[in-house]
């Protein structure tokens, strides 16, 4: 077997690994922040707020239930069209006028409410469009 034919090989056998590495990170995203989110049921409003730090919005129901929310955001900014040149050929004399159209800017948002009662608490929720793991499960 030629060194080549051991470097294609290896190079195949180091690519398979990969992509099994990054799809069984892919699936453990999800899974930890459930957990992390479950992991405060059951805690009280200052271990919250010592994790968390103080939250972005509260809102007490009629029934008592108390919710703390904390926002995040991001953008991203996605490109519409590609750019198209007409004219010379790049580093040769002449002229080039170029045209496209801008980055679109996508707002992203998650945030996660923790919902207490008596001063625990009873359960969470997640919403937005860059939540990990998408809506609560």
């Amino acid at each position: 077997m030629s060194i080549a034919a051991s470097v294609r090989q290896i190079s195949i056998a180091l690519g398979v690994i990969a992509c099994l590495f990054l799809a069984a990170c892919a699936g453990t995203g999800a899974e930890r922040n459930v957990e992390r989110m479950n992991s405060f049921i059951g805690q009280n409003e200052e271990a919250v707020i010592k994790a968390w730090g103080v939250p972005d919005k509260t809102y007490t129901l009629e029934s008592g239930v108390k919710i703390l929310a904390y926002e995040e955001f991001s953008d991203r900014y996605d490109s519409l069209t590609s750019t198209v040149c007409v004219g010379s050929f790049p580093g040769d004399f002449g002229y080039s006028t170029c045209a496209g159209a801008p980055s679109r800017r996508v707002r992203l948002s998650c945030e996660r409410s923790l919902h207490l009662k008596g001063g625990k608490v009873i359960d969470w929720s997640q919403h937005g469009n860059n939540c990990p793991g998408g809506q609560k499960p």
